[in-house]
């Protein structure tokens, strides 16, 4: 998923009978260090 643009990965998903909810851009957490980044929520079809 690293080498894939943030639309490619929500087609990907889309693709899977799941449709996008909801995208936040937060400040996220991860091992101990803060990033910016996304959260997708999805619900299947």
């Amino acid at each position: 998923l690293s080498d894939m643009e943030l639309d490619d990965v929500i087609e990907e998903i889309n693709s899977r009978h799941f449709y996008l909810q909801r995208k936040f851009y937060k400040k996220l957490l991860h091992n101990g260090n803060y990033n910016v980044g996304y959260i997708l929520n999805f619900r299947k079809k």
